[in-house]
């Protein structure tokens, strides 16, 4: 007759699986952003709420570059402000002089469009194509010292562990064949 599983068995195997699929979702999204760039695209994480309900704090934008002249009103965009910082916002209005496109945006939780209007240096700019919900907390974590300590340091020092144990085991095997 087969063995009857106790209650405790049976959390300790659904929290096995449970850490297992984490393990799997981790490396996943780790993938993901590390060969991203290799297909074009880039992922930043949302850090404000200048785009929601769109783009909700927290989440992790996927950009591709696309052609300037492929920029059209309603996209959302990627660009540096005059400030140097990264914003991610709304074209709202784009207009030409002289051979120059220039861009007007404003973010959709915002009542007044962004101060200046600007060009966009090079051939492309980068264009939003698919927002994840949360994933930016996450992306944004494992740019930090603790998540390098948890998911580098910590693995690594438990395998060598593990591998310290099974060479002294080895060793005492030797040994008392001898």
């Amino acid at each position: 007759k087969g063995k009857t599983r106790t209650t405790g068995g049976k959390a300790l195997k659904a929290l096995g699986w449970i850490a297992t699929v984490i393990l799997v979702l981790v490396l996943l999204v780790a993938a993901f952003l590390m060969l991203a760039p290799r297909f074009g695209l880039q992922a930043y994480a949302v850090t404000s709420g200048s785009m929601e309900p769109a783009l909700k704090t927290g989440g992790m934008i996927i950009c591709r570059d696309v052609a300037v002249e492929d920029i059209e009103t309603g996209d959302i965009i990627v660009f540096n402000n005059p400030a140097d910082v990264t914003v991610t916002h709304r074209v709202i209005d784009i207009s030409e002089e002289e051979g120059t496109r220039y861009f007007q945006t404003k973010g959709d939780a915002n009542e007044d469009p962004d101060p200046d209007r600007f060009s966009i240096s090079g051939d492309h700019a980068s264009r939003v194509i698919y927002h994840l919900p949360y994933l930016g907390f996450f992306s944004s974590f494992m740019r930090t010292r603790p998540a390098f300590l948890i998911f580098l340091c910590i693995p690594a020092a438990v395998l060598l562990l593990f591998f310290a144990r099974d060479m002294w085991k080895a060793l005492r095997e030797i040994r008392l064949k001898k």
